[in-house]
């Protein structure tokens, strides 16, 4: 199957997933007791590429595996979302966020103070910077802490799409743009959310998300975010 089939496959999926729950949507606006609503949030993240760095001596021309790991990266990330309530304890949240994603591919290992005469250029080869349009759609889970606080916890799959990049060239401090066009850094993940609303407005979140395609620009890179959102 080719990128573009599974994308549109994907794409559908998903829209699917939404326009069923649309007779939800209006069952749940004539709950007394809960209703739709939207928000928007903000968030920073820290990435970590999943998989071990080769090392090369460029001294000895060998091979070094000495304790070589990938850093994290640190980024940040805005969206908004539609949170279509079921009833006090289920709802379906579709949304849209745009983020910043800094790999954390910068190799960091033990061997460098074997190798104090010898330049380093791969250190950041396999960094990248990556701009993202991600759409989520999580099922959540609520439960009541107190009067007026609550935890929630919610998955699902997401969609993303990279509209730009840049990496750092090899034997260089300079970096260089992904050349492709729409479709061609197409990803798809598995996403987790826990929150804690307080209020009637407010609340603080933590995800996680990874994607599952591989040979993408965020292939193995593991997300963290931890934001706060504001419900209208």
């Amino acid at each position: 199957m080719t990128n573009n089939k599974f994308y549109l496959i994907a794409v559908l999926l998903t829209l699917g997933m939404v326009g069923f729950s649309c007779p939800a949507m209006a069952q749940s606006d004539r709950n007394g007791d809960v209703k739709n609503r939207w928000s928007v949030h903000a968030a920073v993240n820290l990435s970590h590429r999943c998989e071990n760095p080769v090392l090369w001596n460029l001294d000895t021309n060998e091979l070094i595996f000495g304790n070589a790991r990938f850093g994290w990266g640190v980024g940040a990330m805005v969206g908004g979302n539609y949170d279509i309530r079921f009833n006090r304890t289920w709802s379906l949240t579709p949304g849209l966020d745009i983020q910043y994603v800094n790999n954390g591919a910068e190799i960091h290992s033990s061997c460098y103070k074997d190798m104090q005469g010898a330049t380093l250029p791969f250190k950041r080869g396999n960094v990248i910077h990556s701009w993202n349009v991600t759409i989520p759609v999580l099922m959540n889970m609520r439960a009541p802490i107190s009067r007026k606080v609550g935890f929630r916890v919610g998955a699902g799959p997401y969609l993303t799409e990279t509209f730009y990049a840049q990496s750092y060239i090899y034997f260089s401090d300079k970096m260089t743009d992904y050349n492709g066009g729409f479709g061609t850094y197409f990803n798809l993940g598995i996403m987790g959310e826990m929150a804690v609303e307080t209020g009637n407005h407010f609340s603080y979140f933590y995800r996680v998300q990874y994607p599952f395609l591989k040979d993408k620009i965020d292939s193995k890179v593991m997300t963290m975010s931890l934001g706060v959102a504001y419900t209208f």
